[in-house]
């Protein structure tokens, strides 16, 4: 999960999924979630390259599209982000979630070597699509 959104607005919090946890929960069938996990442990391997990476991360992509228009997934993400987050203050409550399947990794340039979230990479990935 990384949150932005610091503008004082609200909070949205782009949360990466796991494919087994989906296909757990219902929100994928067992096929679907087998061929995401491969690609994204693809994308997630230190020394895959960005060449190597690219189609899995399509992959990724396109299903995180499909996953953005299930109302049932954000709802239970929202509840479980209320639930973790009652004692916040307002202005630290989560407004929305963004789902993505793609992890931050090496490979897509979104995670340093010392596996930190590289900010503004991640902004330039999602920045345009993340609701208002």
């Amino acid at each position: 999960v990384m949150l932005c959104g610091q503008d004082g607005r609200r909070l949205v919090a782009i949360t990466v999924l796991s494919p087994t946890e989906l296909v757990n929960a219902g929100y994928l069938t067992k096929e679907q979630g087998e061929k995401l996990q491969a690609a994204n442990e693809l994308v997630n391997n230190p020394k895959c390259t960005e060449e190597e990476c690219a189609a899995p991360s399509e992959i990724l992509k396109a299903a995180s599209e499909d996953l953005r228009s299930n109302q049932d997934l954000k709802k239970a993400l929202m509840a479980d982000i209320k639930k973790a987050t009652t004692n916040f203050r307002a202005w630290e409550q989560v407004g929305a979630v963004y789902v993505a399947l793609e992890p931050f990794a090496m490979a897509n340039g979104q995670l340093t070597q010392s596996y930190k979230v590289k900010r503004a990479s991640v902004m330039d990935r999602y920045g345009n699509e993340l609701p208002e």
